[in-house]
């Protein structure tokens, strides 16, 4: 995102350098990368839950969280362990790092304005953000968004 034009400012008052839609590793990783290079962010979830799909994975069931054959690059430690160990090695580094999730937070609509920055209406409040990053997971059931190509297979 930098290197295609976005700035760190800092704005506050709902206004954003980079919205974050999603708690889960996408969302919590993307967070942690605003933290690292000077972004400000806000990081939404529509669930009550951080990370929900991983949180409500069967209990004893091993959460296999990093492909056998893919390093793990992130700032959000992945590895193959039992939810229980995998959260909270995240709730750790989340309060180190003074990550903030707003729970319960749907978005509701999504324009774009003439400076090319994107107004994000929640069922909480209205977001100017430089950039959107939708890592939104549901559990493999995405919502479609009525656009070219996501029929496609890949």
């Amino acid at each position: 995102m930098l290197k295609t034009g976005l700035r760190p400012n800092a704005f506050g008052n709902g206004q954003v350098d980079v919205l974050i839609v999603g708690s889960g590793p996408g969302g919590l990783s993307a967070a942690l990368s605003c933290v690292q290079r000077g972004l400000s962010y806000a990081l939404i979830e529509k669930d009550e839950l951080v990370a929900a799909t991983i949180a409500r994975w069967p209990k004893g069931k091993e959460c296999m969280a990093e492909p056998y054959d893919v390093k793990c690059v992130g700032l959000l430690p992945v590895f193959d362990a039992g939810k229980d160990e995998l959260l909270a090695a995240w709730r750790t580094i989340l309060d180190q790092q003074r990550i903030h999730v707003s729970t319960r937070e749907t978005v509701e609509d999504v324009q774009r304005d003439t400076r090319g920055w994107f107004n994000v209406k929640t069922n909480k409040q209205v977001y100017s953000a430089q950039r959107v990053v939708m890592a939104i997971g549901t559990r493999g059931k995405p919502r479609k968004l009525g656009v070219g190509g996501e029929h496609l297979t890949k």
